[in-house]
């Protein structure tokens, strides 16, 4: 393992302290804008809207996993606390929060669709051009920049995925893989749109006259499209989903170098001895 890392430890530090220094330009600009609101509106007309909750749930979520790049890279022991602790933060939420963002996107869209008088009060009282942008960045920029996180860590994530599963016994069992499915895919997405739902009334909030069964279908079939189908090809088709655990070797290690490839092969052959 040390010689791969030797291998390739200047392209490593560079990558790691690149994505490490654009994910906490993330969640700096969304915990300023976060504040910027809370100032702005007031903290209950704040936490009246959805799009408020996942805009927290996104800031948490981009800070707690900060070490990502490092441990993706091998800079950070997988199985340091760190490294744990990031991997259950990725195993657990990721999903869940994509989709919470998905949900959010689909959901204004209906809005937009259904002429809420909501969005016509906004109108009202604000600059079309300030209502715009600030759709833009608040329902429509998440989008992206979980899409790029993805992109980005997709090798952590499958890892972490893997990890999970392997070490809980999911695939030993049906209940297992089913609760496993749900969780990533319906029940924790669900879970926060259903508390929100409890507090406050979205018919009141968004002035809307959806019906809650429309809603509810509208995120139902978000959360299988965005999440359930995404999830089923990861843990399928690319075979995260598996008995067996990854090794280590496999987090930090560039397949796309023919020469640390060949060096890869060689330590799977048990040709180096410091794995």
């Amino acid at each position: 393992m040390s010689d791969i890392m030797y291998a390739d430890s200047s392209r490593r530090w560079s990558l790691a302290m690149l994505e490490a220094a654009a994910q906490l330009f993330l969640f700096a600009m969304l915990f300023f804008a976060m504040v910027g609101k809370i100032f702005e509106f007031g903290m209950r007309a704040h936490i009246q809207h959805f799009t408020n909750w996942s805009w927290t749930f996104q800031t948490l979520f981009y800070f707690l996993t900060l070490g990502a790049p490092f441990i993706q890279v091998g800079l950070v022991r997988e199985d340091s606390p760190l490294g744990r602790f990031t991997q259950f933060i990725l195993a657990v939420f990721f999903f869940p929060l994509s989709g919470i963002v998905f949900v959010v996107v689909v959901v204004v869209s209906v809005l937009l669709g259904t002429n809420s008088p909501f969005l016509t009060d906004i109108f009202s009282r604000m600059p079309p051009t300030i209502v715009m942008l600030g759709n833009d960045v608040f329902h429509f920029w998440p989008v992206v920049f979980i899409l790029v996180y993805y992109i980005a860590y997709r090798r952590i994530i499958h890892f972490s995925l893997n990890r999970a599963m392997t070490y809980t016994g999911v695939l030993t069992s049906a209940v297992r893989t089913t609760v496993f499915i749900i969780w990533e895919a319906f029940f924790a997405s669900g879970l926060a749109i259903f508390i929100y739902s409890i507090i406050f009334d979205p018919h009141e909030v968004y002035k809307t006259d959806v019906w809650t069964v429309s809603g509810c279908v509208v995120a139902l079939v978000t959360l299988t499209i965005f999440n359930l189908l995404p999830l089923m090809i990861i843990l399928g088709l690319l075979r995260v989903g598996t008995n067996t655990s990854y090794p280590a070797a496999w987090l930090p290690y560039n397949d796309a170098d023919p020469e640390l490839a060949a060096l890869m092969f060689r330590t799977e052959r048990g040709e180096l001895k410091n794995l």
